[in-house]
């Protein structure tokens, strides 16, 4: 099930903070934004949010460091990185993802993340993601 198709099939009683909160919940400790979570689900449809809510509430339960690190695979979607690489990465990932989808406009990308264009920009200029890759 891709990410977009699980949020959009969940039942949310009440209000928006009903689904920021089950996010919140599904990503523990993990600094990321909820507007940039939905928007991410929207954008990289590959993401498995169901495979990562169950790793993600399995690891806080039994603090298991192998589950840990297949979370940060699916975060990063490579082998055996640390948090901080993993979060860089899944960012990285989540910006080109965007910047594609967006045909390479910064202000539509930066909208579409819920992110100011000021912060959008510091995060590409972060990731060198200046100009639109050869493989795009």
């Amino acid at each position: 099930i891709s990410a977009k198709q699980f949020l959009l099939e969940k039942d949310y009683p009440g209000n928006i903070r009903v689904l920021e909160n089950d996010i919140r919940r599904s990503i523990g400790n993990a600094r990321v934004a909820t507007t940039t979570l939905i928007n991410a689900a929207m954008i990289c449809e590959d993401f498995d949010v169901e495979k990562f809510t169950s790793l993600a509430e399995e690891a806080k339960n039994q603090s298991n460091p192998l589950q840990m690190e297949e979370l940060y695979k699916i975060i990063a979607m490579e082998d055996n990185p640390n948090f901080e690489e993993a979060m860089m990465n899944f960012e990285r990932h989540l910006l080109t993802r965007a910047l594609a989808a967006c045909q390479w406009s910064k202000k539509i990308a930066a909208n579409a993340l819920g992110m100011s264009e000021r912060t959008f920009w510091r995060a590409i200029q972060r990731h060198k993601l200046h100009t639109r890759p050869d493989d795009f």
